[in-house]
């Protein structure tokens, strides 16, 4: 078994010492003036904090929990159908996707996004589809020489139209194409 040990401890009584001396009376009155620390205003405060932070906690579990229970029900798939007008008056080829960045004057960016549908005459859409990659690259070049105000001024469209046609017949020969519809045409 283990012995306890007595330590030795020192004794020292020490002289009070005063701390008002003569010349400061004031900072003494100072210290005793102070308002005493109101503790029960600062426990009531950590109390209240406590509980706004749990009820938000259960309000958003309780929001996510019942959010878990609605599932987002998908769309009902639509299908679409070329209007009989469109698919009677000839042959329509598609051309689509186009993002063409346009020169500005003042340095900002502006993006052309259009799509385009071609209406040609008999026999012309085996020879379109044999030249669709150099038909994309005409008309994107085409564009992309335009600045933003060329695209967005009055007849813009037609004039765009014109040239894209003349572009193209390059490729399929004179009087290949009937009309050009454009199905979007935005300047972003």
């Amino acid at each position: 078994m283990a012995k306890k040990v007595t330590l030795d401890t020192l004794d020292i009584e020490e002289a009070s010492v005063s701390l008002r001396e003569e010349g400061e009376p004031e900072l003494v009155k100072e210290a005793e003036e102070k308002p005493p620390v109101r503790w029960y205003a600062a426990i009531g405060f950590r109390v209240l904090c406590a509980t706004v932070v749990l009820l938000s906690a259960i309000g958003v579990s309780a929001y996510w929990w019942i959010g878990q229970g609605k599932k987002d029900t998908p769309a009902p798939v639509v299908k679409k159908t070329i209007p009989a007008s469109w698919s009677d008056r000839g042959n329509f080829l598609y051309v689509t996707d186009f993002l063409v960045p346009l020169r500005t004057e003042k340095g900002h960016q502006k993006v052309a996004v259009f799509d385009l549908a071609f209406e040609l005459n008999a026999g012309g859409q085996s020879s379109f589809n044999e030249n669709k990659v150099r038909i994309r690259s005409s008309i994107y070049q085409t564009v992309q020489q335009k600045t933003n105000d060329t695209m967005l001024g009055p007849g813009s469209m037609n004039a765009l139209k014109n040239e894209i046609v003349a572009e193209i017949e390059k490729y399929l020969g004179k009087d290949s194409i009937r009309k050009i519809y454009f199905t979007k045409y935005m300047v972003l």
